[in-house]
């Protein structure tokens, strides 16, 4: 095999591992953003990444095209959707700067608390180029 195709059969040796570690975790794919030149459906990927992790596996309200594996990427959108929603959410008609940090932190918990136990324990294989 000629070093040019060395890159595109990763070993599988770490995702062996996880799977013999965690049989009954599900396996997630997720591609990065530069994992396809647009012009084939499918195309090999060069950078891989296999680790434990979680997926929050819900609905949420912040964002319907995201899978987050990152908790404080979670908070941080849900903080930017309480923000936009702050009437709605509160029920006040002030806007959510006349609020305190405190209490303001106390609304952004409490709908943060909403997806625990949401999070599912995976095994993450993350491909980009």
């Amino acid at each position: 095999m000629s070093e040019i195709w060395d890159d595109y059969f990763i070993n599988s040796g770490k995702l062996k591992e996880l799977v013999k570690k965690h049989p009954d975790w599900p396996v997630v794919f997720l591609a990065g953003k530069f994992a396809s030149d647009g012009d084939h459906d499918l195309t090999f990927c060069t950078n891989v990444r296999i680790t434990e992790g979680q997926v929050l596996a819900a609905e949420v309200p912040c964002a319907d095209d995201i899978t987050y594996i990152s908790e404080s990427d979670f908070r941080a959108d849900m903080d930017d959707w309480l923000g936009d929603n702050w009437r709605e959410i509160t029920g006040r008609t002030d806007e959510p700067y006349n609020a305190s940090p405190d209490e303001y932190d106390r609304y952004l918990d409490a709908e943060v608390a909403k997806y625990e136990g949401k999070w599912k324990d995976c095994i993450l294989i993350c491909v980009d180029n």
